[in-house]
């Protein structure tokens, strides 16, 4: 039996996006947990200059679909642009719904300033509740994303490994690991 694959998607298509950096760092926490196959997933190589409707066939939207159809599980590192989401995430995503089907998703909001992404997240919640998605009350913020990642990956444990642990204690449970 294969491993329940947890996707964690790259929300941005932006040069030089710091939001890389938290998707990194997830990507290998997660790698240590040999009950998923985590990957990471680049919202750039999904991506259309045009909406496509979940209903309507579109090559171009098959990549998404086939990859929504085999996560488990997600992780969405989302940056904070304009106090919202990016808008190649919000094009990806309703390009498929009956897929989503109550998977279990955890957000990770990113900013250069204090909040840590939390009005990305809080734009988001309400199209993750339309398409589907469980929203596990589990949350990360990486705040002062610049700043955050001149740390030792030392320093970056001490900060986030409690909650990192929460956040992968949560998604086992979803997926009755």
């Amino acid at each position: 039996m294969s491993k329940p694959r947890l996707s964690i998607v790259l929300g941005t298509a932006r040069k030089n996006r710091q939001s890389q950096k938290v998707a990194h760092y997830l990507v290998n926490f997660f790698r240590q947990f040999n009950e998923l196959d985590t990957t990471l997933v680049d919202v750039r190589d999904y991506a259309t200059n045009y909406t496509i409707a979940a209903w309507e066939e579109d090559e171009a939207a098959k990549p998404w679909r086939n990859l929504v159809a085999a996560t488990a599980a997600f992780i969405f590192v989302v940056p904070e642009y304009n106090r919202s989401f990016p808008g190649e995430l919000k094009l990806v995503l309703d390009s498929e719904l009956a897929a989503y089907d109550d998977k279990p998703v955890i957000l990770a909001g990113v900013s250069i300033g204090s909040f840590g992404g939390l009005a990305a997240l809080t734009s988001l919640l309400p199209v993750l509740h339309k398409i589907g998605l469980r929203i596990l009350p589990e949350q990360l913020y990486f705040p002062e994303v610049e700043e955050l990642f001149k740390n030792s990956e030392e320093e970056l444990a001490l900060i986030y490994e409690s909650k990192l642990i929460q956040v992968k204690d949560a998604i086992f449970k979803s997926l009755n690991l």
